[in-house]
């Protein structure tokens, strides 16, 4: 029994680290990937909704409006602790492009990833912005190889009353981010604006986790995908035909 109970403990990494199967798509349907870290979402592939909803499952109430019931679907690809390159029991993104995203056949690829790669220790600083960037490169020429639209998220400010043990490397990777999609061609959305102009009008506990100052709060669930839902809209990507593939 307790040889039994060892063997689970140790493959339980492997088993929520599992690659999700290929969701069927619908004719007719618009399809967006939400592809990043804990951000995003805990793991792809398992179930959470009659937990709690993220910003991807309002993003595709948002686009079911627009569009029409069913016409609007968003896979959250989230995989919480991920890093772009694999680290422990974690994957990482430029793993996870083939199953998670371009398996999944999406019209759209929204991406948030590399922000824990600065918590990562025992590594050089300048070594981790430039694996970020390779990593990031690597995983928006795939993508858009594929004929998928990508529009790369750049993180909030870290930010909570008690700053004492706010994640604030978080979005030190922001100017590498904004840096890959100018080079490669892609679209970039800054949150920060959008949370800033939140918090004028709600406290900031309401945002972000009071502790870490980055996990969405049900508020900032809002921010990112009323945030997102307009970038997507000003590209020209949200309209009656839900294949339609732009230039950037």
């Amino acid at each position: 029994m307790k040889r039994t109970l060892l063997l689970l403990f140790l493959c339980a990494p492997l088993l929520f680290a599992q690659d999700p199967d290929p969701v069927p798509r619908t004719e007719g349907t618009l399809r967006v990937i939400a592809f990043g870290d804990s951000i995003t979402g805990d793991r792809p592939g398992i179930a959470y909704r009659h937990h709690y909803i993220k910003w991807s499952d309002v993003l595709q109430a948002m686009l079911e409006v627009q569009l029409g019931e069913g016409k609007a679907e968003v896979l959250n690809m989230g995989f919480a602790g991920d890093r772009t390159f694999a680290a422990g029991d974690r994957p990482g993104a430029v793993n996870r492009v083939d199953s998670n995203i371009l398996a999944q056949q999406p019209d759209i690829a929204v991406i948030l990833i590399g922000g824990n790669n600065m918590g990562t220790r025992n590594r050089d600083r300048e070594e981790l912005l430039e694996q970020t960037r390779d990593d990031l490169t690597k995983i928006v020429r795939q993508v858009k190889e594929a004929g998928i639209n990508v529009l790369l998220l750049q993180y909030t400010e870290p930010k909570a009353e008690d700053m004492s043990q706010v994640w604030t490397h978080l979005n030190e990777v922001n100017p590498i981010i904004a840096s890959v999609a100018e080079t490669e061609g892609v679209p970039t959305l800054e949150l920060a604006p959008s949370f800033a102009a939140a918090e004028e009008r709600l406290p900031l506990h309401a945002l972000l986790n009071a502790t870490d100052g980055v996990h969405l709060q049900p508020y900032g669930e809002l921010v990112v995908a009323r945030a997102v839902a307009t970038k997507l809209n000003d590209l020209g990507w949200i309209d009656d035909n839900p294949f339609k593939k732009n230039e950037y």
